[in-house]
């Protein structure tokens, strides 16, 4: 089992298991999600989710290949009345394919996750998805 950062190069590879993650979303919430049969995010939206300090996208392997994702921003809350401006990591989607389910990956992509936070220092937190 390996994490890897996302590069460019990768976004047929993401755009392939965000697909399996939206006909899964397709299968059991049919009445908000709906099925499709183009590509699965847009180069620009790719774009947003690998480029910049604030987020990254980690792509998990096994055997060389990629059988899961994760991506995360880090959210910036500004103060309000009632509370206190705060940073905190949110994981924007978590996907690992069915036949990998089970194998430790969803749990790997969190500590990775989570070492990405403390490098950042966002010690504070990671918000679910």
């Amino acid at each position: 089992m390996k994490i890897r950062t996302a590069k460019a190069s990768d976004y047929e590879t993401v755009c392939n298991l965000c697909k399996e993650l939206d006909d899964y979303h397709a299968q059991i919430f049919p009445e908000r999600v709906k099925g499709y049969d183009c590509a699965s995010r847009s180069t620009e939206m790719y774009r947003s989710y690998i480029e910049g300090d604030d987020r990254d996208l980690f792509i998990a392997s096994i055997d060389d290949e990629p059988v899961g994702f994760l991506n995360l921003r880090i959210e910036d809350i500004p103060g309000r009345v009632m509370s206190a401006a705060r940073k905190f990591v949110l994981v924007d989607n978590i996907y690992v394919s069915e036949a990998y389910r089970s194998t430790g990956l969803g749990r790997l992509l969190m500590e990775h996750t989570l070492s990405w936070s403390k490098g950042r220092h966002r010690e504070d937190g990671v918000a679910g998805v």
